[in-house]
């Protein structure tokens, strides 16, 4: 038999009795979250303690591990719960995300007519170099900006000399440009992705990333920063 758990609205699972065990020891799922029987019938329980407790499971506090217990959750931040929408510290713990709303982070780059989103977003990458020594998204995006710069040139170029890109090598040399800046700037975008699922312990939507990148990697940035703050990193 496999659970549903329930929190706050949102539904995480489905989980196998031992996995119910496991996860409320390690403080990721709390005895007194709801919880439901997966499949057709979609039996409801009062909490997890309850069905814990008909399956035989250790006795728990329904507040919570008992502290005194070796399976309790360390009280640092690097005990944040992982479910699916959650967080997880790497053992060795990481450091704090730039934090900043993706909404403010949207009005700066209209403010800015898309700079400041430029700026992010090699700080964004800085950042998953510090949690994943082999990300290489700076260098992409170093990659993609040399592209568009070296495109921009060629036009202003031709423009300064009279001359439009009408002759086909430099139609299709514009064209290879602007599909590396592209190949480029998705590379490090997606390159950042994994390692912030790496570091957070948490899927990142593929489409988010592909449409929303700088801003989808903002929200989950300043998401993880407020909840290791809260709890006490430095």
């Amino acid at each position: 038999m496999k659970y549903f758990v329930l929190r706050e609205g949102r539904e995480f699972g489905p989980y196998d009795a031992d996995e119910l065990r496991r996860y409320t020891g390690e403080g990721r799922i709390s005895p007194s979250d709801g919880i439901r029987e997966a499949g057709a019938s979609g039996r409801q329980f009062g909490s997890v303690h309850e069905v814990l407790g008909t399956l035989g499971a250790p006795s728990l506090h329904p507040g919570g591990p008992d502290p005194a217990s070796p399976y309790a959750a360390p009280a640092t931040w690097q005990s944040l719960e992982r479910m699916p929408g959650g967080f997880q510290a790497t053992p060795s713990g990481i450091p704090v995300p730039p934090s900043m709303q993706w909404w403010v982070l949207l009005l700066i780059t209209f403010a800015t007519c898309g700079i400041f989103a430029i700026v992010r977003m090699f700080t964004q990458a800085n950042y998953a170099k510090k949690v994943d020594p082999a990300n290489k998204s700076t260098l992409y995006y170093a990659l993609y900006l040399v592209s568009a710069a070296l495109n921009q040139a060629l036009t202003i170029g031709g423009a300064a000399g009279g001359q439009k890109l009408e002759s086909m090598p430099l139609i299709l040399l514009s064209l290879a440009l602007s599909f590396a800046g592209i190949a480029f700037i998705l590379l490090g975008h997606f390159k950042l992705r994994a390692s912030l699922e790496k570091a957070f312990g948490t899927p990142l939507s593929g489409v988010m990333t592909f449409f929303f990148n700088v801003f989808y990697f903002q929200y989950h940035m300043h998401r993880v920063a407020t909840a290791m703050k809260a709890a006490g990193a430095p």
